[in-house]
């Protein structure tokens, strides 16, 4: 399951917040560390690819 808190926003609106928040609910809904970890894996490598892409600048969620 992806992060459903972030599925409706802009790329460009996911800020360190909103990444921080979407975890906590996560552990927080007792997903186990191996999901959470990979989880976070995928926003990282998505949120990078939107930086090589040129839509953001900066990667919040690494």
């Amino acid at each position: 399951m992806w992060f459903p808190p972030l599925g409706h926003l802009a790329v460009r609106l996911i800020i360190n917040g909103v990444v921080d928040r979407a975890v906590q609910n996560r552990i927080v809904d007792e997903h186990s560390r191996p999901t959470v970890k990979n989880t976070i894996a995928v926003l990282v490598r998505v949120m990078e690819q939107a930086v090589r892409d040129g839509i953001i600048s900066v990667n919040p969620a690494a």
